[in-house]
């Protein structure tokens, strides 16, 4: 999921992913239930701000660490 987040960043160019947690879910074949915990996770952490139909990339290092431990 982190992996995920990072990679549509740097594929938009922008620091906002501008989908809902079933379009994330979709994409990486996961469940919205699923996607939803790991981004609240996120936000709780710092990683990502979460607004109605978007995901703030706050800390796109910390998550790319995730991504790639």
């Amino acid at each position: 999921m982190a992996a995920f987040l990072v990679q549509e960043a740097e594929r938009t160019g922008a620091s906002v992913i501008r989908m809902t947690h079933e379009e994330v879910a979709k994409h990486i074949s996961s469940a919205r239930e699923a996607v939803a915990r790991m981004l609240k996770q996120f936000s709780e952490e710092g990683l990502v701000e979460l607004k109605r139909g978007a995901i703030f990339l706050r800390d796109p290092a910390g998550l790319n660490t995730i991504a790639s431990p």
